[in-house]
């Protein structure tokens, strides 16, 4: 989530049932966030304890039926497409109402040229965080245009997922448990650009993982490029966030750039820069939890920002690369800002885009996002916006040299390896979208990050990437989607007192 955080506290493995307020005491905003996050899971946890995956109350759930009622009911519509009721149903414990509607919701299909004609139709639910930026209903205009606190909400999408033909043993077996029902998606839909993640919810193995540091003694020298000071230098405590923007398996191994510019085909000497079939992985960060966002409109190459910034620390300035995000997007494209001027009180940004620039600003409404990483000589930054990771001198596969952010804060990536100790890179590798927060402090020129004690020396443990965890749950197997003879796939609540 990116809002204006001091730190994200909540730890599940503290065991900590409730955070309590002391007198005269500093109110800070990592409390009461750890205070929600225990409650929110403790009630999580309580429904899939009672209803299980999933479930929801007054719904059909005889194997031999179509839907006949209750939430989330997949039917047809005149036009012989299909539809969602809404409804309450829960996923994971987690609750999702919808608003009923006579006309129903869309189904999306997840390929849409599909050769096959059985479909099972699930239900993909996710947090979303929401800012005054993306929803100008949560501003005051008592606040004259100051925002406060942010809010969390579920997401839902219906897709209508292709599959070969099976009998009712084979679907029953797929869908005896919500292991078995991942794996499943994974091995149907498990491309690497699926709008699904299938990566475990209570693990994590096979994740990508990063240390922070803001001394070089802390760090394998041999794994340095360029040189650092012993403490972080910044002058303001901040909370700096690394994530990916464009995934992959493998890191850069630093061969060729052009004027700056990595080059993803062969340049006239022909030494390519990276293999194009597989690009190598790229990050972006932010000082402030990528939390500066403007809402604007766009029109060709030009962004009309509708909020405005009161701090010249938090404004967008030429040279800034920005994320253009649409409503419907989890990530956005990136451009440098041109020219940033004003004109008649309306800020007015104008987009660097290149002439062969794909693909080109989304036009409408969008959510700006100000990141802060800049192009460095070893650490080029691509056209598409993102810093190259680059591997170790020694070319080891599965970790990245030692990058620096700023004020001597450095960052190292390790991909995920296979078990069994072999140290084969992992194909699951890093998604767009991981991201880590290191919280730095001044007043102890250090940041916040978890340590190991080894050989008398304190060493930074390997953090697990975070991700936006994706919950799924079937509702109906589709017998031939032209004829849409439909199978109800969701399970009913009920229950029984003495």
């Amino acid at each position: 989530m990116h809002g204006d955080f001091s730190r994200d506290s909540y730890n599940l493995k503290n065991n900590f049932t409730r955070v309590l307020m002391q007198q005269g005491r500093l109110i800070v905003d990592a409390d009461w966030n750890e205070q929600s996050a225990i409650v929110f899971n403790y009630l999580q946890t309580l429904a899939a304890d009672i209803i299980g995956w999933h479930g929801g109350a007054n719904v059909t759930s005889d194997e031999t039926e179509a839907p006949s009622g209750g939430a989330f009911a997949v039917s047809k519509n005149k036009n012989s497409s299909l539809k969602v009721s809404g409804g309450r149903y829960y996923v994971d414990g987690i609750l999702i109402e919808w608003p009923v509607n006579k006309d129903g919701y869309e189904i999306e299909e997840l390929e849409p040229d599909s050769n096959l004609s059985d479909r099972i139709v699930i239900a993909k639910v996710w947090e979303e965080h929401i800012s005054e930026a993306s929803d100008l209903t949560l501003q005051d205009s008592a606040f004259n245009g100051l925002d406060s606190c942010t809010r969390v909400r579920i997401c839902v999408r219906f897709i209508a997922v292709p599959i070969e033909e099976m009998d009712r043993e084979s679907l029953n077996s797929l869908l005896a448990t919500e292991n078995t029902f991942r794996e499943f998606l994974k091995s149907t839909t498990g491309k690497p650009d699926s709008p699904l993640d299938f990566r475990p919810l209570h693990s994590n193995d096979m994740l990508p993982q990063l240390i922070a540091s803001s001394s070089h003694n802390s760090l394998d020298p041999a794994d340095c490029i360029e040189e650092t000071n012993q403490r972080y230098s910044g002058v303001e405590n901040q909370l700096y966030r690394v994530e990916v923007h464009s995934g992959g398996t493998s890191f850069w191994d630093g061969l060729r750039t052009i004027d700056g510019h990595p080059q993803s085909k062969s340049d006239p000497q022909g030494i390519p820069a990276f293999d194009i079939d597989n690009p190598p992985v790229t990050l972006k960060w932010s000082r402030d939890n990528g939390s500066i966002t403007y809402a604007a409109s766009i029109e060709g190459n030009t962004a009309t920002v509708t909020t405005p910034w009161h701090d010249e620390s938090r404004a967008i300035q030429q040279g800034h690369w920005i994320e253009l995000i649409k409503d419907d997007e989890a990530q956005g494209v990136m451009f440098q800002a041109g020219v940033v001027k004003k004109e008649n009180g309306v800020t007015i940004i104008m987009l660097d885009v290149p002439a062969d620039r794909s693909p080109a600003p989304p036009a409408g409404k969008v959510l700006i996002r100000r990141w802060d990483h800049q192009h460095r000589k070893h650490f080029p930054v691509t056209g598409t916006g993102g810093i190259l990771v680059r591997k170790t001198v020694s070319n080891n596969e599965n970790k990245s040299v030692a990058i620096p952010l700023e004020d001597n804060l450095f960052i190292q990536m390790f991909l995920p390896v296979e078990d069994g100790g072999n140290g084969e890179v992992s194909g699951a590798g890093f998604k767009a979208g991981d991201y880590w927060l290191i919280p730095a402090r001044a007043a102890s020129g250090d940041i916040i990050w978890p340590v190991s004690k080894e050989k008398e020396k304190q060493a930074p443990e390997l953090v697990p990437a975070r991700y936006t965890q994706h919950h799924y749950a079937p509702l109906a197997f589709i017998k031939d989607v032209n004829n849409a003879t439909i199978l109800d796939l969701r399970n009913n609540l009920s229950f029984h007192t003495d």
